[in-house]
């Protein structure tokens, strides 16, 4: 995947590079998941009633401006993508 990336570069191709970028963190975020052995730790009793994340979770965020037409920016709505780190 690495040599991909490399080659990717070299020709200066700006629509693949973060399409193998991509790829190559999401085998990097694999193999952190691989690392951990569980759960490091407990969580105290006081909020042990409250949602928790033991792992990690991948979130989209989607958002979209209430008055477009009174906006500065060249969009009116996004989204973005986010792993979430319970471990942490």
């Amino acid at each position: 995947m690495l040599q991909d990336f490399s080659g990717v570069a070299e020709r200066k191709d700006k629509q693949e590079v973060p399409i193998i970028q991509q790829k190559i963190l999401r085998v990097v975020g694999e193999i952190e998941e691989e690392m951990v052995p569980g759960y490091p730790y407990e969580v105290p009793k006081d909020y042990s009633n409250l949602p928790q994340l033991k792992g990690r979770a991948t979130l989209e965020l989607k958002m979209k401006l209430k008055d477009p037409t009174q906006r500065s920016l060249d969009y009116d709505h996004f989204s973005m993508t986010m792993v979430i780190d319970g471990y942490k």
